[in-house]
């Protein structure tokens, strides 16, 4: 049985959600420390086979988040713990070349 996106409130421009950080060793140049984000933008989307709603944030454009994933459990309230207000932000390693 599919999951339905109305089970979850769906989410609104200029709300506020908490995204966790994302580390890369291959591609560093996309990392980006998660924290405090104001959501830019709303649509459906499917995730393993399931209706969903997906975000996008303002701080980070071009890339979209499972919403229903950043809000299951009480992952918002340990991101919250752990970023407390401060907003999330790219941090980018520099990209050398070994020649």
């Amino acid at each position: 049985m599919k999951k339905k996106t109305n089970k979850i409130k769906r989410p609104m421009v200029g709300d506020k959600i908490y995204v966790d950080s994302s580390f890369y060793i291959s591609h560093g140049e996309d990392d980006f420390v998660g924290g405090l984000a104001t959501i830019s933008g709303v649509s459906k989307g499917m995730s393993a086979g399931d209706d969903t709603w997906f975000v996008s944030i303002v701080e980070r454009p071009g890339h979209e988040y499972n919403y229903e994933i950043l809000v299951e459990g009480d992952r918002q309230k340990k991101l919250k713990k752990e970023f407390g207000r401060r907003k999330p932000y790219p941090d980018p390693d520099p990209v050398s070349s070994p020649w």
